[in-house]
């Protein structure tokens, strides 16, 4: 027992109560299939088989009986601990200006019990390591145990009240901070360090900037250019092959394609 942690027992527990993994699903928010796999790891280091596996759910052998009465007091000691949980937290990692994008739409994202965390990062945080449960990037991932979706097309163009101002310029290494590092070199430009005060800059009227077509097109800022071919790319969305199947997470996925689309 020494070996086991809270969550494998908890699970148990609900397997036990509900007789198989359907009902099971409900209570923990947990997929059918992650629940099977959780219950023979186990099994397997307990040593012991806990179910009799049928058609008709999951009973539990002699060993999975003694299971249940030694835990049932220690639910009842360690519940009311988790009676303040405010649900399952899904984390998505996505650029500046996406993010930007989704926490505006976030009552269309939202779902029960979900607890939505949002983290805006240039650079990729590492989903098979779990640093986030959902990322939106530019390119298709490549790494093994990843599941991906193509969204829409991310275009960019040019944005201000005239050509004539001077360039708003990102320091940075994304994609179109180099290229308005390119396009102002040797002209007049204003520095910021983070991209939404390129926006910022481009409101107050006194310079022009690179933008998502997403953003810069619900401004209301008059478009300078057309869109910049070299910026233009893929969106997809990225997840955990084995946490796409999570209902909380699924759930989230919907309601992101929805919007991202």
């Amino acid at each position: 027992m020494s070996e086991m942690n809270w969550d494998d027992l908890r699970l148990f527990l609900a397997v036990a109560r509900h007789g198989g993994l359907a009902g099971a699903t409900s209570e923990t928010t947990v997929s059918a299939p992650t629940l099977g796999r959780r219950m023979l790891a186990l099994e397997r280091r307990l040593g012991d088989d806990l179910f009799v596996r049928s058609a008709r759910g999951y009973s539990l052998t002699v060993s999975g009986e003694a299971l249940l009465h030694r835990l049932a007091p220690v639910e009842a000691t360690l519940a009311p601990l988790g009676a303040r949980d405010t649900g399952y937290r899904v984390k998505i990692s996505a650029g500046t200006w996406t993010t930007f994008a989704l926490c505006q739409r976030v009552q269309e994202l939202s779902e029960p019990k979900v607890q939505l965390q949002f983290i805006a990062a240039d650079e990729r945080l590492d989903i098979s390591h779990r640093e986030a449960v959902i990322g939106i990037r530019n390119q298709r991932p490549d790494a093994p145990g990843l599941a991906c979706r193509r969204m829409k097309e991310v275009t960019f163009a040019a944005y201000g009240d005239a050509d004539h101002l001077p360039w708003a310029r990102v320091v940075g290494q994304t994609p179109s901070a180099q290229w308005v590092q390119r396009a102002s070199d040797g002209h007049e430009a204003i520095e910021v360090t983070h991209p939404r005060n390129a926006l910022d800059l481009a409101r107050s009227g006194v310079a022009k900037a690179v933008l998502p077509t997403f953003i810069g097109d619900a401004s209301s800022l008059p478009r300078l250019t057309d869109t910049i071919a070299d910026l233009s790319h893929d969106q997809w969305v990225v997840s955990h092959h084995e946490d796409r199947f999570e209902p909380p997470v699924r759930a989230t996925l919907r309601r992101l394609y929805r919007v991202l689309s």
